[in-house]
Protein backbone atom coordinates (compact mmCIF):
# COMPACT_ATOMS: atom_id res chain seq x y z
CA UNK A 1 0.00 0.00 0.00
CA UNK A 2 1.00 3.46 -0.58
CA UNK A 3 0.18 6.93 0.43
CA UNK A 4 0.79 10.42 -0.96
CA UNK A 5 2.03 12.82 1.03
CA UNK A 6 0.24 16.10 2.21
CA UNK A 7 2.34 18.64 -0.53
CA UNK A 8 1.13 15.65 -3.15
CA UNK A 9 4.74 15.80 -4.57
CA UNK A 10 5.93 12.30 -2.91
CA UNK A 11 4.22 9.25 -2.90
CA UNK A 12 5.50 6.58 0.16
CA UNK A 13 5.30 3.11 -0.48
CA UNK A 14 5.84 0.04 1.61
CA UNK A 15 7.33 -2.76 -0.13
CA UNK A 16 6.01 -5.91 1.65
CA UNK A 17 8.35 -8.38 0.09
CA UNK A 18 11.52 -6.66 0.10
CA UNK A 19 10.68 -5.19 4.07
CA UNK A 20 11.52 -1.56 2.76
CA UNK A 21 9.96 1.70 2.28
CA UNK A 22 10.38 4.15 -0.38
CA UNK A 23 9.70 7.60 -2.05
CA UNK A 24 8.90 8.22 -5.33
CA UNK A 25 8.94 12.00 -5.92
CA UNK A 26 6.09 12.86 -8.47
CA UNK A 27 5.84 15.48 -11.08
CA UNK A 28 3.47 18.25 -11.12
CA UNK A 29 0.73 16.69 -13.16
CA UNK A 30 1.63 13.53 -11.00
CA UNK A 31 3.81 11.35 -13.17
CA UNK A 32 6.19 9.48 -11.33
CA UNK A 33 9.63 10.93 -11.63
CA UNK A 34 11.40 8.12 -9.68
CA UNK A 35 12.78 6.72 -6.45
CA UNK A 36 13.78 9.47 -4.20
CA UNK A 37 14.85 7.46 -1.41
CA UNK A 38 14.62 3.70 -0.03
CA UNK A 39 14.67 2.87 3.82
CA UNK A 40 15.27 -0.46 4.96
CA UNK A 41 13.42 -1.62 7.56
CA UNK A 42 15.88 -2.43 10.77
CA UNK A 43 14.45 -5.23 13.38
CA UNK A 44 14.48 -9.01 14.44
CA UNK A 45 12.12 -11.24 13.08
CA UNK A 46 8.73 -12.01 14.83
CA UNK A 47 8.57 -15.89 15.55
CA UNK A 48 5.81 -17.12 13.23
CA UNK A 49 8.34 -19.28 10.93
CA UNK A 50 6.74 -18.39 7.64
CA UNK A 51 4.52 -15.45 8.47
CA UNK A 52 7.21 -13.56 9.75
CA UNK A 53 11.13 -14.57 8.15
CA UNK A 54 11.80 -10.94 7.56
CA UNK A 55 10.34 -7.14 7.83
CA UNK A 56 6.84 -7.06 6.26
CA UNK A 57 5.71 -3.62 5.70
CA UNK A 58 2.12 -3.77 4.94
CA UNK A 59 0.96 -0.27 4.33
CA UNK A 60 1.47 3.48 5.25
CA UNK A 61 -0.66 6.40 6.65
CA UNK A 62 0.22 9.93 7.43
CA UNK A 63 -0.35 11.27 10.57
CA UNK A 64 -3.11 13.69 10.79
CA UNK A 65 -0.49 17.04 10.63
CA UNK A 66 1.20 15.33 7.94
CA UNK A 67 4.78 15.15 9.33
CA UNK A 68 4.92 11.61 9.97
CA UNK A 69 4.60 8.51 8.02
CA UNK A 70 3.05 5.27 9.74
CA UNK A 71 4.28 1.92 8.84
CA UNK A 72 2.79 -1.30 10.46
CA UNK A 73 5.11 -4.64 10.07
CA UNK A 74 3.82 -8.03 10.23
CA UNK A 75 7.59 -9.39 10.28
CA UNK A 76 9.09 -7.68 12.93
CA UNK A 77 5.76 -7.32 15.05
CA UNK A 78 6.47 -3.14 14.87
CA UNK A 79 5.12 0.07 13.52
CA UNK A 80 7.74 2.48 12.53
CA UNK A 81 6.73 5.95 12.64
CA UNK A 82 9.03 8.46 10.65
CA UNK A 83 9.23 11.93 10.44
CA UNK A 84 8.69 13.04 6.60
CA UNK A 85 10.44 16.27 5.82
CA UNK A 86 10.79 17.62 2.11
CA UNK A 87 10.48 13.76 0.32
CA UNK A 88 12.08 12.46 3.09
CA UNK A 89 12.14 9.64 5.60
CA UNK A 90 14.15 9.93 9.04
CA UNK A 91 12.93 6.86 11.82
CA UNK A 92 11.70 8.63 14.54
CA UNK A 93 10.39 5.63 16.53
CA UNK A 94 10.17 2.18 16.37
CA UNK A 95 6.82 1.34 18.34
CA UNK A 96 7.27 -2.25 19.80
CA UNK A 97 4.01 -4.83 19.30
CA UNK A 98 3.74 -7.83 21.11
CA UNK A 99 5.29 -10.67 19.73
CA UNK A 100 3.75 -13.07 17.35
CA UNK A 101 0.89 -9.88 16.51
CA UNK A 102 1.78 -8.99 13.49
CA UNK A 103 1.15 -5.30 12.87
CA UNK A 104 -0.93 -5.38 9.44
CA UNK A 105 -2.91 -2.00 8.72
CA UNK A 106 -3.56 0.69 11.11
CA UNK A 107 -6.03 4.36 11.23
CA UNK A 108 -6.47 7.49 12.69
CA UNK A 109 -9.29 8.54 14.85
CA UNK A 110 -11.05 11.10 13.20
CA UNK A 111 -10.76 13.27 16.36
CA UNK A 112 -9.19 11.83 19.27
CA UNK A 113 -5.05 11.05 19.42
CA UNK A 114 -5.27 7.48 19.21
CA UNK A 115 -3.73 4.74 16.57
CA UNK A 116 -5.82 1.87 15.89
CA UNK A 117 -3.50 -0.77 14.86
CA UNK A 118 -5.05 -4.10 13.39
CA UNK A 119 -2.55 -7.25 14.04
CA UNK A 120 -2.91 -10.24 11.75
CA UNK A 121 -1.56 -13.38 13.63
CA UNK A 122 -3.06 -12.93 17.07
CA UNK A 123 -6.37 -11.53 15.59
CA UNK A 124 -5.99 -8.18 18.16
CA UNK A 125 -6.74 -4.48 17.71
CA UNK A 126 -4.65 -2.45 19.56
CA UNK A 127 -5.47 1.25 20.35
CA UNK A 128 -2.22 3.17 20.86
CA UNK A 129 -2.23 6.92 22.04
CA UNK A 130 -0.56 9.28 19.66
CA UNK A 131 1.60 12.49 20.81
CA UNK A 132 1.40 14.56 17.52
CA UNK A 133 4.19 17.02 19.14
CA UNK A 134 6.48 14.02 19.33
CA UNK A 135 5.65 11.64 16.29
CA UNK A 136 5.62 8.82 19.46
CA UNK A 137 3.03 5.80 20.20
CA UNK A 138 2.50 5.00 23.37
CA UNK A 139 0.37 2.38 24.70
CA UNK A 140 -1.56 2.87 27.86
CA UNK A 141 -3.41 -0.06 28.81
CA UNK A 142 -6.72 1.37 29.91
CA UNK A 143 -10.04 -0.82 32.25
CA UNK A 144 -10.56 -3.29 28.86
CA UNK A 145 -14.33 -3.45 30.73
CA UNK A 146 -14.75 -0.26 29.64
CA UNK A 147 -18.26 0.33 27.78
CA UNK A 148 -18.21 2.05 24.22
CA UNK A 149 -20.74 4.12 23.75
CA UNK A 150 -22.17 4.60 19.91
CA UNK A 151 -19.73 6.35 18.23
CA UNK A 152 -18.60 5.56 14.07
CA UNK A 153 -17.29 1.78 14.21
CA UNK A 154 -13.82 1.02 13.01
CA UNK A 155 -13.43 -1.85 10.84
CA UNK A 156 -10.75 -4.24 10.31
CA UNK A 157 -10.24 -7.02 7.74
CA UNK A 158 -8.15 -9.90 8.80
CA UNK A 159 -5.82 -11.58 6.56
CA UNK A 160 -6.68 -15.03 5.29
CA UNK A 161 -9.74 -15.34 6.76
CA UNK A 162 -12.25 -13.13 4.45
CA UNK A 163 -14.03 -11.59 7.31
CA UNK A 164 -14.42 -7.99 8.95
CA UNK A 165 -14.60 -7.28 12.33
CA UNK A 166 -16.43 -3.96 13.37
CA UNK A 167 -15.58 -2.09 16.98
CA UNK A 168 -17.66 1.18 18.01
CA UNK A 169 -15.37 3.35 19.91
CA UNK A 170 -16.58 5.89 22.03
CA UNK A 171 -16.06 9.28 21.05
CA UNK A 172 -15.43 10.92 24.42
CA UNK A 173 -13.18 8.22 26.32
CA UNK A 174 -11.38 6.07 23.51
CA UNK A 175 -10.51 2.39 25.36
CA UNK A 176 -6.70 2.01 24.84
CA UNK A 177 -4.89 -1.19 24.81
CA UNK A 178 -5.12 -4.60 22.81
CA UNK A 179 -8.50 -6.68 22.67
CA UNK A 180 -8.59 -10.27 20.79
CA UNK A 181 -11.86 -10.65 17.97
CA UNK A 182 -13.16 -13.46 16.64
CA UNK A 183 -15.27 -14.42 13.59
Amino acid sequence: EAALDPTERHLVIANYTAGNVAVMDLARDGALRGVGQVFQLPGKRGTHPTQQPHAHPHGVIFDPSGRFAIVPDKGFDCVFVFRFRDGRLSLNQIATAKVGSAPRHCVFHPRLPVLYVNNELDSTVCALRWDAQKGELKLDLLDSSAKAADGKPVELAKGDSGSVTMFNMDEEIPVVGCFFFTH
